[in-house]
């Protein structure tokens, strides 16, 4: 069965606004000069019993290194991380909420399928 692009956890619900942006990357609305957003990123993490983690980040690198550590989420501190399965980035942190709860509402097998559907890139920052 063919999803459409409204079925997708991760098409914006954003509609499109009056903002415009000059060669510094300031972006100007209604006459006040913003600074850009950094991107959010929405990841998954398989860990060591086979479950998965559904977090976001601004530096999945970092993140992840967090996870690993023992100083990341509570949950991946009692089921330590195996590896990174995937990442996809987002225009600022509101879209990331949406785009983690959209995928921690999916099934392991089609959070599985959905990282395997993401362009694989490397991480970013190091790792």
């Amino acid at each position: 069965m063919m999803r459409s692009n409204l079925d997708s956890p991760f098409v914006s619900s954003s509609a499109p606004d009056s903002t415009s942006s000059d060669d510094s990357g300031d972006v100007s609305h209604a006459g006040l000069s913003l600074k850009p957003q950094k991107a959010w990123y929405v990841y998954l993490i398989e860990c060591r019993d086979g479950s998965l983690y559904t977090g976001i980040a601004v530096d999945v690198a970092l993140r992840y290194a967090q996870h690993v550590a023992g100083t990341g989420a509570k949950y991946t501190r009692s089921h330590p991380p195996l590896r990174l399965l995937g990442y996809r980035q987002y225009p600022d942190r509101a879209e990331a909420s949406r785009a983690e709860y959209r995928v921690k509402q999916l099934t392991p097998t089609r959070k599985r399928a959905l990282c395997a559907e993401w362009p694989k890139e490397t991480v970013p920052a190091a790792l």
